[in-house]
């Protein structure tokens, strides 16, 4: 099954600092979870080609073209390889990659050169290997290997050149409006009308900061269509070979954030709390259920937020609650309670899902509520969005790596730690909870199994052939192998049945310690990383596999998928506030109640 490729570029509007690397990093888990390959092209941070621009003309007013190229190109080179690191931190396996590797080559005045030419084969085979690409726009090479410039306008060209190049299905040019209007929004006056969609000779005729004309120029000439939008944008301006279409400033009016409820403020939810603080536009965050007032301060919540009583959080007015506190009960009962009220639910309790999944995804359908849980299992590893991917296709089976904890203290055992030692570690990195029995029995592995043997599967009775952990004695490994904890469950029956039979009877499942050859995909996945592998069969009855891998323990990553979620409902809510149907049947109440049962 082929995967889209969508490309995204940030411009230095968007990223100003290290701390807007983040945001963005949301914006590409957004497509990555969807089983889109990324290309994201990158401006240099705010003001810095500026800022190098003039330290160099300190030195010397008027440097010589293929010095100075060299010295702004910096500025794309940090700006990309730090939002590779933002990326890896988040959870989502990425690269960052050169004009060099990628072949993109220019001719032309070395400080606004023209792109001629791209590896669009070599970026594509790079894409399969790791399915975000991260490079810094602005920059080519010429023939000689040397350095030169796209000009003004450069990293727009720089990824419209790109979309053309490996056919990309869509190529989205993210600044820091929501999308182009007749005049300048800024300016004194009426509101200028808001364009929905326009041709290429229409925005070139508009001018001005937002769209280059070089840029433009190219677009048209190659017809190269694409969207102008803001960071979680829902209604982005396109831009092709389309008719102008405006709408009035009034049916475009900005919605007000989406309210929410916390339960917990623990690691995972303090790291949700600080990203919601960071979107005021989006997220207005109006109660917090903690165990202690006095000592669950550390992530500087406002003290008038604080409650001890969950009454206090379900009874103010909010249109979502995010359960963090964990455990089976009383977070299940907190959950139905805010279900039964109206209210969307987004959580990561695996256990509380686990147990009573089905419960939940029946009150959320009975109050048109959704039910969302894509943090329950693999953390940033987007297990369950491939699950729903692969629905066209016949699942036989699962397998994986699903608990990052024992992956790291295995790791670590390899490499001769002791194993009180190795579960010291993984403390102290903040991969394991104060008593990590759960982890290390196994238990932790079975709730997410079963909650992604049932988004696969449906309704279906697990048998369970064997549930363990890694506390017991673990097996001597030979050279070339790996030790690892591996979850699975299969269809009792792999072939597809007819038209009118029943579901199988039941899965198959177990969690147990095995002996992998090296060259095995799961042993490949190190320390916190978790890895999940589908087995499909296809029309023609082969077997085909499907593997998704990634940080799946820690805050950031859990942080990432919980509030990937919660994007989602924001950009639902922002629909329904601009007057379009927020229907969206992966996110609906209908479809959630498939997911938890």
């Amino acid at each position: 099954m082929e995967r889209p490729v969508k490309v995204l570029k940030f411009g230095g509007s968007v990223l100003r600092d290290e701390s807007d690397l983040v945001a963005a990093a949301h914006e590409v888990y957004r497509y990555y979870r969807r089983g889109i390959r990324v290309v994201a092209v990158v401006s240099a941070l705010g003001s810095t080609t500026d800022d190098l621009m003039s330290r160099a003309r300190r030195l010397c007013v008027q440097p010589r073209p293929e010095l100075l190229a060299p010295v702004l190109a910096t500025g794309e080179t940090t700006s990309a390889n730090l939002f590779g690191i933002a990326l890896d931190g988040a959870g989502v396996p990425a690269q960052v990659l050169s004009p060099h590797q990628i072949g993109l080559r220019a001719r032309g005045p070395v400080l606004d050169a023209d792109p001629m030419d791209l590896d669009a084969a070599a970026l594509l085979r790079e894409l399969d290997r790791v399915p975000v690409a991260v490079v810094p726009g602005f920059v080519a090479q010429r023939d000689d290997g040397r350095l030169v410039l796209l000009g003004r306008g450069g990293s727009d060209l720089s990824a419209l050149f790109i979309a053309h190049h490996v056919k990309a299905d869509c190529c989205r040019l993210i600044k820091d409006v929501d999308g182009c209007y007749e005049s300048d929004p800024a300016l004194p006056g009426p509101p200028p009308r808001r364009l929905l969609s326009a041709s290429f000779d229409d925005a070139l005729a508009l001018g001005g900061a937002i769209l280059q004309p070089k840029a433009l120029r190219f677009a048209r000439d190659h017809h190269v269509a694409f969207d102008v939008a803001g960071l979680c944008g829902v209604r982005p301006t396109r831009i092709g070979r389309l008719p102008r279409i405006a709408v009035e400033a009034d049916t475009m009016a900005a919605s007000r954030p989406l309210r929410v409820g916390l339960l917990g403020l623990g690691t995972v939810a303090g790291g949700v709390y600080r990203e919601l603080c960071c979107r005021p536009d989006l997220f207005d965050v109006r109660r917090i259920l903690v165990r202690n007032l006095d000592t669950d301060r550390g992530v500087g919540a406002v003290s008038h937020l604080l409650c001890t009583d969950v009454r206090e959080v379900l009874d103010t007015p909010c249109d979502v609650v995010v359960e963090l506190a964990g455990g089976v009960q009383p977070a299940t009962e907190w959950m139905a309670s805010a279900l039964r009220r109206g209210r969307h639910v987004v959580t990561a309790n695996k256990a509380a899902l686990a147990a009573h999944g089905c419960l939940l995804a029946r009150t959320a359908q009975q109050h048109a509520c959704s039910l969302l849980f894509s943090a329950s299992v693999g953390g940033a590893v987007p297990a369950l969005e491939t699950a729903r991917r692969l629905a066209s296709e016949h699942v036989i089976g699962f397998e994986g790596v699903l608990n990052g904890t024992t992956n790291f203290v295995l790791d670590q055992i390899a490499q001769g730690t002791s194993f009180a030692e190795a579960v010291r570690r993984a403390q102290q990195a903040g991969l394991a909870e104060a008593d990590p029995r759960l982890d290390l029995d196994g238990s932790d592995v079975a709730h997410k199994l079963t909650v992604l043997a049932r988004h696969t599967f449906g309704d279906v009775p697990i048998r369970w052939q064997r549930r363990e952990g890694i506390a017991g004695k673990l097996p001597d490994v030979p050279p070339g192998h790996a030790v690892r904890l591996v979850g699975s469950c299969h269809r009792q029956c792999e072939t597809p049945m007819g038209v009118g039979q029943a579901s199988p009877a039941e899965l198959i499942a177990s969690v147990e310690v095995r002996v992998l050859p090296e060259r095995d995909a799961l042993a490949q996945v190190a320390g916190e990383q978790n890895a999940v592998r589908f087995s499909t069969l296809d029309a023609r009855l082969r077997r085909c596999e499907h593997i998704v891998a990634g940080r799946g323990a820690g805050r950031v990553p859990t942080t990432t998928a919980v509030m990937a979620d919660l994007f989602e409902l924001a950009r639902a809510h922002k629909l329904r506030a601009s007057g379009r149907s927020a229907k969206d049947t992966r996110f609906s109440a209908a479809a959630c109640s498939q997911e938890a049962s």
